[in-house]
C-alpha cells in the first residue's frame, strides 16, 4: 500500500508539470494561477468548509469555516497568504475538528474601507468580529503562524475567555528585532527584510522561497509558479503597507510581555532563518513556557505546517485534546 501511494503521488506530480506548461502556454500566467486558486477553493468546499464573507461599515470580513459540531480550531495564516492556501496541507485536521480560517485584513478577500489602519489591533478586532458573527461561545484552540501568530498572541491576551489553548508557530510575537530580520535578508543577498517579504524582483522572490522552505519544492522553482505564488509584482505596495506597522512599532512589539492565562505551546522549524529557533527559546524563557510545550520540526524552515504537515497536524491534535 505504501508503494502504491508513492506511485500515484509521483504520477500526480508528473501530471501537474504537464498541466503547468500546457496551461502557461495556452492560458497565460494569470489565468493559470486563477485555475489553481479555484482548485484550492473547490477542494475545501468539497470537504465541507464553506467560504463566508460579511460586510459592515468598516469593511469586508472573509473566512472559511466548517460547522459539524466538532471541537473548533481557529487557524490564522501568516503574512502574504490567505486562508484556503495557507492551510491546504492541513485538511486532515477536519477528521477531528471544525476549522475556522480567517483571511486577515489586506489578505485574501478581507479589507477595510477608506482607512490606512494596518495595526495589529485592527487584525485582533477583525478576528473578534468574525467569531462574533459566527456566534461562537465555546473556548477554542487558537493556532497562529508568523504574522498571524502575532495577531493570535494579542487576541489571546485581550480575549482570554475565548481561547482554551494558544499555539504559536514560527512567530515573532515578541523577543524579535528588526536587526535579526535584516541580517537574515542580507544573508540571502537581499537588501532588507521588506524587500524579502514584499519582493519586487525575481531574485528577491527566490530568496523569499528559500526563507519559507528548508527544501524548496521543485514546482515552486518554476518561474511561472514563483512569480505568481510569491507575487513579486503588482501587490508589493499592499504588502509593504501591512509590513510598515511592524517596522514602525518593532521595538514595542519586541519588548511586549504577554499576560496569557491559558496554556501556550510553541512549534518551530529547526531551519527557520527568518525567525530562528532562538526566538522560540526566548519566548519560552520570557513567559515561563514549559519545555514539553515546545516542539521542533527537524526538517523544515518557516513553513513547517507545509513541509512536515503530518508531524504538524499530529502536534496540533495532541495539544487540542
Amino acid at each position: 500500500m505504501k508503494y502504491t501511494h508513492f506511485h500515484f503521488t509521483f504520477l500526480g506530480y508528473l501530471f501537474m508539470v504537464a498541466f503547468l506548461f500546457f496551461s502557461s502556454a495556452i492560458c497565460g500566467q494569470s489565468k493559470l494561477v486563477q485555475k489553481f486558486e479555484h482548485h484550492f477553493s473547490h477542494v475545501w468546499t468539497k470537504k465541507g468548509v464553506k467560504f463566508e464573507k460579511f460586510e459592515d461599515e468598516l469593511g469586508e470580513h472573509a473566512y472559511r469555516i466548517s460547522r459539524t459540531k466538532k471541537p473548533l480550531l481557529v487557524l490564522v495564516h501568516g503574512f502574504g497568504m490567505q486562508s484556503e492556501l495557507a492551510f491546504f496541507k492541513n485538511k486532515a485536521l477536519l477528521n477531528d475538528y471544525d476549522l475556522l480560517m480567517p483571511d486577515l485584513l489586506w489578505h485574501g478577500q478581507s479589507k477595510l474601507y477608506e482607512t490606512e489602519d494596518n495595526s495589529i489591533q485592527s487584525q485582533v478586532d477583525h478576528l473578534y468580529q468574525i467569531i462574533s458573527n459566527e456566534k461562537i461561545t465555546e473556548p477554542f484552540v487558537l493556532v497562529g503562524h508568523s504574522y498571524g501568530g502575532i495577531v493570535s498572541a494579542y487576541f489571546a491576551e485581550q480575549h482570554p475567555e475565548r481561547v482554551r489553548k494558544l499555539i504559536l508557530y514560527d512567530s515573532p510575537a515578541c523577543c524579535y528585532s528588526l536587526e535579526i530580520a535584516n541580517q537574515h535578508a542580507q544573508k540571502l543577498g537581499v537588501e532588507n527584510v521588506q524587500e524579502l517579504l514584499a519582493p519586487t524582483s525575481d531574485a528577491s522572490a527566490k530568496a523569499n522561497l528559500a526563507t519559507a522552505f528548508h527544501h524548496v519544492p521543485w514546482y515552486f522553482k518554476l518561474k511561472v509558479v514563483y512569480r505568481k505564488s510569491v507575487r513579486p509584482k503588482g501587490v508589493a505596495t499592499k504588502d509593504a503597507f501591512v509590513l510598515r506597522y511592524l517596522y514602525e512599532n518593532s521595538e514595542e512589539l519586541q519588548q511586549h510581555h504577554f499576560t496569557w492565562t491559558m496554556p501556550v505551546y510553541l512549534i518551530w522549524g529547526k531551519f527557520d532563518g527568518l525567525i530562528p529557533l532562538s526566538i522560540q527559546e526566548s519566548i519560552a524563557q520570557e513567559h515561563q513556557i514549559p519545555k514539553d510545550h515546545c516542539f521542533v520540526l527537524k526538517r523544515s524552515a518557516h513553513a513547517g505546517n507545509y513541509e512536515q504537515h503530518r508531524k504538524f497536524n499530529n502536534f496540533v491534535r495532541s495539544v487540542a485534546q
